[in-house]
């Protein structure tokens, strides 16, 4: 079956300035992706390649065609507009006033789903990784021009062991730092917060405080965590452990 989507080695520069570097990808059909990355990443270069909006010499293929060669294509932008001293709530409102029957948000992701279920490919890019997160089959985060990860969210937690540990007490938050694989503490008051590498690990030390600690939560890492992680320069690789 031929991929959906197929990126070799593309490059592209505005002028003299190199906005993607070597990306490699594919996608199957009747996936859903999600493409994230900071402002700036080269995200939106990339789908305007994709949709045919940028001429490139380099091999993209969607659909078994060159870019803006299939009819079976469509997208939907989400353009920029500031309207000063007006809420996103209002506009929201005003959007959906011009409609007899105006659907709720979440018919969005039913949508999608339901597309999924009929075999078509969906590429989503968005800052709402919650979303993305809940939804998409294939991950590729982009960073400085480069795919930094393509895979699923369970082969990307394998590679970013963060798990946030979060508590309250009145001991200092100093005292935590010397428990197995914590990377970061952060102190508000009586409220700790451990970002762990191993979150068992750091579980298992944790245990002689139990008794001085209350309203203790676990939070595995999520894509936010983790895109977070990423956007700073830091990895934590499960054959380090």
């Amino acid at each position: 079956m031929t991929n959906a989507i197929i990126v070799n080695n593309l490059k592209f520069n505005y002028g003299n300035q190199q906005v993607l570097q070597d990306v490699s990808f594919e996608v199957q059909p009747g996936k859903v992706v999600g493409l994230i990355g900071e402002n700036g990443a080269g995200k939106t270069t990339l789908l305007r390649i994709l949709l045919g909006l940028l001429k490139t010499n380099m091999k993209v293929s969607i659909l078994g065609h060159r870019p803006g060669m299939s009819q079976s294509v469509a997208s939907m932008f989400q353009g920029d507009l500031k309207l000063p001293g007006v809420k996103v709530g209002e506009i929201l409102a005003e959007v959906a006033a011009q409609y007899p029957n105006p659907k709720a948000p979440q018919d969005f992701w039913i949508n999608v789903d339901r597309m999924k279920n009929e075999g078509k490919t969906i590429l989503i890019t968005s800052h709402y990784l919650e979303e993305i997160q809940q939804t998409a089959d294939q991950i590729l985060i982009l960073k400085d021009g480069k795919i930094e990860f393509d895979g699923t969210l369970n082969e990307l937690q394998k590679q970013y062991l963060t798990t946030q540990i979060s508590f309250e007490t009145k001991r200092k938050g100093s005292i935590f730092r010397k428990l197995t694989q914590v990377q970061a503490i952060e102190q508000n008051g009586n409220k700790i917060k451990i970002s762990s590498t191993n979150g068992d690990a750091t579980l298992r030390d944790l245990v002689p405080y139990l008794e001085e600690i209350q309203h203790l939560n676990i939070i595995d890492a999520s894509l936010e965590n983790i895109f977070q992680t990423i956007t700073r320069g830091e990895k934590n690789n499960a054959e380090d452990d």
